[in-house]
């Protein structure tokens, strides 16, 4: 399946789940260390002020794109995989963006 599809499908999934609240993703941003994470999440914001939610798929970015919502004084909520100590003292600030994390095991799902 090409990789749009598989994507899209993806989405679908979610809004059914979340009992057919829709998502429009908006913008898409790569990186992986809190400056690039930083980095994205400021250009999204920009362009979209109004993001409500911002997923990210490793430590690095949600750090940097949850520092990156506060300083600009978002509301969006930025939720992603892959703990470390630093997010976990991030989910403790009642004033940061970040919601939840979860953390991923990657010698037992086959790294």
């Amino acid at each position: 399946m090409p990789k749009e599809f598989a994507r899209e499908s993806v989405w679908d999934d979610i809004e059914n789940l979340l009992g057919g609240i829709k998502i429009e993703l908006v913008a898409e941003a790569s990186g992986n260390t809190p400056e690039h994470g930083a980095n994205g999440v400021e250009t999204i914001l920009q362009r979209n002020p109004s993001t409500q939610l911002i997923w990210a798929s490793n430590a690095g970015t949600i750090a940097g794109g949850a520092v990156a919502a506060q300083r600009a004084k978002s509301t969006a909520k930025v939720y992603g995989i892959d703990m470390s100590q630093q997010l976990a003292e991030m989910l403790l600030d009642p004033n940061s963006n970040l919601m939840a994390v979860s953390d991923q095991q990657p010698y037992r799902v086959g790294y």
